[in-house]
């Protein structure tokens, strides 16, 4: 159901693409930029190639092991269109997720139909986003990764939160096994570890996570739990993953990718967030105070540990905390449960479903609606037009040499396509993934303008390799080209420049 929800948008602004329009394969509500430079990685699979260049820079750099699971894709189906991989990886990867997630609710909530419960919420609950969207931009519907809609939009995501859950549960199982089960304590710290190891590759940052919610758990309890044991082997896996993550980070570091380990994005603000958990904050507000059932210990110093040090560690001063939210929304739906279960209440506890069954896929409702309004206002991001396409072929097409030669200039919107299309860099795409990308909007702003001087721009272009200069629809009409600039293809949309 929940890749049903996922993917009819696709599919609908595909059957309802615009005359004289070309669909660029998605209709995506966060950050369709970054679908495309998923679908690149893709694409530069496609060409034979295992190891990623970064098509968003012109700039000389080594090839990385970066996006494998969308490079591999691309390298075993050439053929198929890169835009129905992606889909189709998004496709499998959420199904991997929810047996993952089916498995977790087993552990903590016995019951089918409260599992059924769980899974709804998880997969398609959300905050009060839908109510607030008109004049506050809530966590629930603006910020990619704070529910689970976006694991189930991408492969990368949808695997990268199993083995981060996989690997965390392992470890609280492992520590509830009797130290006589020595067979199956080994088990799961294997599992745990394997885990963990491969979680590199797609979110090495989660290592301080899983260690911190772990230890804080192990510490604070109190039951039949040899601390120093446990300690000792979250010890041992945190050493093992540290080297390989140290390894994975110097080798991007190394490559053209360096740009992506000093990302920096602001933290949530606390409004927004707040609205975007309300309904937790809401449910949890009314029910603590009612008559319950105590509830399973060990659960709840896991579920709390994690639920506490996540929100912690999402202000911590660093450029990616703000990732540490993602997946939250698994912890909180299962405590929210074992909660309900407790209640003495029985129409209260009808209630209480009753209404979340109502109110938390309202976000999810709100965010599939403006996807599909979307599709009406010809979304930039969803459609292009023939004129487009036709430049895009032309640039293909042209011989340019390999990187770091042929490089494109063009602003952000056809900067971040262009790699797609034509397989040739561009000196700016993205704003994460090209580096320096905030100095070079302004230099790009300078050049359409013709605010640099000839001797400048000449410079300027033979320093950053950029062979290819593009004048689209979001580009101001080049003032100052000659004898630098050759008109090389030209419709009623586009004109692409060869740079002499």
């Amino acid at each position: 159901m929940v890749n049903i929800i996922q993917q009819l948008p696709n599919l609908i602004a595909y059957l309802n693409t615009p005359k004289g329009q070309i669909f660029s394969g998605q209709a995506s509500w966060f950050d369709p930029w970054d679908i495309n430079v998923y679908v690149t990685a893709i694409t530069h699979g496609q060409t034979g190639h295992l190891l990623l260049q970064n098509l968003y820079t012109t700039a000389p750099h080594l090839s990385s092991l970066f996006y494998p699971l969308y490079t591999f894709a691309g390298y075993l189906f050439p053929k198929i269109n890169p835009y129905l991989l992606f889909h189709i990886l998004a496709i499998l990867a959420g199904i991997g997720l929810l047996m993952t997630l089916w498995w977790i609710l087993k552990i903590f909530i016995p019951a089918i139909k409260n599992r059924l419960l769980g899974i709804f919420i998880i997969t398609l609950g959300g905050g009060f986003g839908w109510l607030t969207q008109n004049f506050i931009d809530a966590a629930d519907t603006s910020i990619t990764g704070f529910t689970f809609h976006s694991s189930f939009q991408r492969a990368h995501e949808g695997i990268g939160m199993s083995l981060y859950f996989i690997a965390l549960i392992s470890f609280y199982l492992f520590t509830k096994v009797t130290k006589n089960d020595v067979k199956k304590k080994y088990k799961l710290w294997i599992v745990s570890l394997t885990a963990l190891l491969a979680l590199t590759f797609f979110y090495p940052y989660y290592l301080i996570s899983y260690l911190a919610i772990l230890g804080v758990y192990i510490l604070i309890n109190k039951n039949k739990l040899n601390r120093k044991k446990c300690l000792l082997a979250l010890g041992t896996i945190g050493a093992i993953s540290t080297m390989l993550t140290f390894l994975y980070f110097k080798h991007l570091q190394s490559t053209g990718f360096a740009s992506i380990t000093t990302q920096n994005l602001d933290a949530v603000s606390l409004i927004p967030l707040l609205i975007g958990y309300g309904l937790f904050i809401l449910f949890f507000a009314i029910h603590l105070a009612q008559k319950r059932k105590p509830l399973p210990p060990s659960h709840t110093m896991l579920l709390l540990s994690w639920i506490g040090v996540s929100l912690v560690m999402a202000y911590l001063p660093l450029g990616f905390a703000r990732f540490y939210l993602r997946g939250l929304f698994l912890p909180l739906t299962i405590l929210m449960i074992l909660i309900i279960k407790s209640l003495k209440n029985t129409s209260l506890i009808q209630l209480t479903i009753f209404f979340s069954i109502i109110l938390f896929p309202l976000s999810q409702g709100y965010i599939f609606s403006q996807r599909i309004s979307a599709i009406k206002d010809n979304n930039p991001w969803f459609y292009y037009s023939q004129d487009i396409r036709d430049g895009f072929e032309f640039l293909k097409n042209e011989p340019s040499g390999e990187q770091p030669e042929g490089g494109i200039l063009a602003t952000y919107v056809l900067g971040n396509h262009l790699p797609i299309h034509t397989h040739k860099p561009v000196y700016f795409g993205h704003l994460i993934q090209t580096p320096n990308a905030t100095e070079k909007l302004v230099l790009i702003n300078q050049f359409y303008k013709g605010e640099m001087d000839e001797n400048q721009t000449k410079k300027w272009l033979k320093d950053n390799n950029i062979l290819w200069v593009v004048v689209g629809p979001n580009e101001k009409k080049l003032e100052k080209i000659e004898g630098l600039l050759e008109l090389e293809f030209e419709n009623k949309t586009i004109q692409i420049y060869r740079v002499l």
